[in-house]
């Protein structure tokens, strides 16, 4: 063995700016099969392509558990196993060659439970008797890697944070792989076909989406009228709104209100001057991101994490999938640097940062917070910055998002005074607000159709004291109908995740503190794996909608797995793993009984895809059994309230009017000379006839 130093990066691409970053700095790296190496052989520099070990199928630990309908449930292997992809493979193997012969082994994989679970998992087993160190890279500029590079630690000091990460890939295969079968095999029971793919993070985000839809469809439009009137202002022209607790409904009111308001005069009754200020005391962590990207350009989830990716190894950006929406206080001093590099290449784009000796804005910024610093920091652009021409179309969005954001910091607070304004007209009350902006702060550096603050209030151009009397030089009414909630957009179901609540007050207290269901590194993947992959949900424009399939799942699945609850115990016990209150094995005991519970219960599924036509209570469920006077096979579609039964034509259930009475269905009856198909309506209609003449006869489409 010799001095040599292994660094395993978790990609190529941050192998390559590390290679770069030492050849810069004196130390010149070449690139052989599967590794950099310098002169001296003491730096050798690999990578991974994510996760290059992938779990075992259940039929690699058991034979017996490769057929669905036959496996016994819950599958629960004694020890969960992974091996190399197949495309990876002689990757590995070279890797496991460099760390035999390595000195000093360094995890450089992303600075988060995932990236420490993606290389522990490969180097374990192999770094006995051997110097391990963890490099936290934040980002790939040369500030923040040569920072990293003189902080690494011990990499047993996050051995818990690979137990906690471990532990969540093991129970999601428990959850997925036992109750996906399950309730798979459930529906196929209640003769629903395809296979219903369940996740503890998933599932309660697709049943989000099937809620929303729920309250749109259930939703009750109810028409109201808004009534204005025209003030006149020394010759300015200002909307005041009727004021009032319940909407008006009733047309004759609206035009009663109207018509005493016309040609009248407004009472000052009250004016309230407040000024507030605004300003950024948070920067971007990759939800918000996501969710600012999807609100101003439309951009996916997926796509805003890939631009993002992108930005992250050309050293543009820092770390993407960050939680954190601060910096440590050791950056501050790197601020005006940044600024004045911004200011060298995008002042024309967004505009000047003031970069002035002793910025009390910046020095008085609270996004600058160590005790608010997660395993990251917030997303910021580096030292390194771009021709704006280099950036494909998203690419350049997304950054300059960034950068606006950061921008904000240097700038005094967006100031304002808003002027809330009440009266009356003729005795009705009427309000109006205005709005007048002392110091556009951070609003600046935001193009207008960018801006959040779409609506912007008119600017009262007169004081107005009370008592005073305005002209109202015109009243009217507008029409309007109440609107359901809107649907969900993927920004929308990112905050939704994000923010997500429970019943009880406990488990939403747990909710908060993980930051919801799903990660920042794991939920645009979520969400596009349950768009593309399970088609649960589909995308319309920029609105998510649940499928048939998507609703079907979520009608049949306990609420322990449709909420966000489950999840949150998980996520409390995962960060006890982390934190050392809370044992992996205590977890996966845990979880192998909840499990257990599901697959263990008599658990049916209804089958809602065809309503009874007879009883228009229950529903007709598939039945395949043997005739026990013929011993023919027979396929019925029986109603599970009122009883009555049809027969299977195609996989559905044949329903035939009777021709005679119009009113009355055909079924399956026995006679004084056999069977025969007769209707319900009987004793009022008698019509009976044969099965050769029943079979002629075509079933009513559902």
């Amino acid at each position: 063995m010799t001095d040599e130093q292994l660094y395993i990066t978790e990609k190529p691409s941050v192998a390559l700016a590390l290679a770069d970053y030492f050849e810069r700095h004196g130390t010149p790296l070449t690139k052989e099969m599967g590794h950099y190496i310098n002169t001296e052989k003491n730096i050798v520099i690999t990578w991974l392509y994510g996760h290059i070990l992938t779990a075992y199928e259940p039929e690699d630990y058991n034979e017996e558990w490769k057929t669905w309908w036959k496996a016994p449930l819950p599958m629960v292997p004694d020890k969960f196993l992974k091996r190399p992809a197949p495309q990876y493979k002689d990757h590995y193997k070279h890797i496991l060659l460099l760390l035999k012969d390595a000195h000093t082994v360094i995890n450089a994989a992303d600075p988060d439970r995932e990236g420490q679970v993606l290389c522990d998992e490969v180097t374990e087993g192999h770094v006995e008797g051997k110097i391990y160190k963890r490099l936290l890279l934040n980002a790939l500029d040369d500030t923040s890697i040569t920072r990293a590079l003189e902080h690494m630690e011990d990499n047993e000091k996050f051995k818990k944070l690979y137990e906690a990460g471990q532990t969540r890939e093991n129970i999601d295969w428990l959850i997925g792989m036992n109750l996906t079968r399950f309730f798979t095999n459930k529906a196929k029971d209640a003769h629903i076909e395809g296979v219903e793919s369940i996740g503890r993070v998933k599932s309660p985000a697709t049943n989000m989406v099937v809620e929303r839809e729920l309250e749109i469809e259930n939703f009750k439009p109810e028409p109201y009228f808004n009534i204005f009137a025209y003030l006149n202002i020394n010759g300015q022209t200002i909307k005041a709104e009727f004021e009032t607790k319940k909407k008006v409904k009733i047309l004759s009111e609206a035009d009663a209100i109207v018509s005493h308001c016309s040609g009248k005069d407004f009472t000052v009754q009250e004016v309230n001057n407040e000024t507030k200020e605004e300003k950024v005391n948070q920067l971007y962590s990759l939800d918000t991101l996501q969710i600012d990207a999807d609100k101003v350009y439309g951009i996916s989830a997926k796509d805003t994490l890939a631009a993002l990716q992108k930005l992250y190894e050309a050293k543009l950006t820092s770390y993407p999938r960050s939680d954190c929406k601060y910096l440590p206080e050791s950056q501050r001093k790197d601020a005006p640097e940044i600024a004045k590099l911004l200011n060298d290449k995008l002042a024309m784009e967004i505009g000047l940062i003031p970069v002035q000796a002793n910025n009390e804005n910046l020095n008085n910024s609270t996004v600058f917070n160590d005790k608010k610093i997660t395993a990251h920091h917030a997303i910021i652009p580096t030292k390194n910055v771009p021709d704006l021409k280099t950036l494909k179309d998203t690419e350049k969005q997304i950054y300059l998002l960034i950068v606006r954001k950061y921008a904000g910091i240097f700038v005094k607070p967006y100031k304002y005074t808003i002027t809330n304004v009440q009266g009356k007209i003729e005795g009705y009350p009427f309000k109006f607000r205005c709005k007048k902006v002392i110091d556009g702060g951070f609003t600046l550096y935001e193009p207008k159709k960018e801006s959040a603050k779409e609506k912007e209030d008119i600017e009262l151009k007169s004081p107005l004291a009370t008592g005073q009397r305005l002209p109202v030089t015109k009243a009217e009414k507008e029409a309007k109908t109440t609107e359901p909630p809107k649907r969900y957009t993927e920004g929308s179901l990112i905050q939704a995740m994000t923010n997500a609540k429970s019943d009880d007050p406990e488990l939403s207290k747990i909710l908060t503190k993980v930051k919801g269901i799903g990660t920042p590194a794991t939920r645009a993947d979520i969400i596009n794996k349950i768009i593309k992959v399970d088609k649960h949900i589909q995308k319309k424009g920029k609105s998510l909608y649940p499928t048939v399939k998507g609703r079907t799942l979520i009608e049949i699945l306990p609420n322990i797995l449709k909420k966000p609850d489950y999840t949150a115990m998980m996520e409390q016990k995962l960060t006890g793993i982390e934190e050392g209150t809370y044992t992996r094995q205590q977890l996966l005991k845990d979880v192998v009984a909840f499990v257990q519970d599901i697959v263990g219960s008599d658990f049916k599924i209804i089958n809602k895809q065809y309503p009874c036509p007879k009883c228009h209570n229950g529903y007709l469920q598939y039945r395949k059994f043997k005739d026990k006077y013929t011993g023919d096979m027979k396929e019925i579609f029986f109603c599970n309230s009122c009883g009555i039964g049809f027969p299977a034509e195609d996989q559905k259930p044949k329903v035939v009017i009777c021709p005679e009475c119009k009113k009355g269905l055909l079924i399956e009856k026995k006679g004084k000379y056999g069977k025969f198909y007769g209707c319900t309506n009987y004793p009022d209609c008698k019509y009976g006839i044969r099965k050769p003449e029943y079979d002629k006869l075509k079933g009513s489409k559902f």
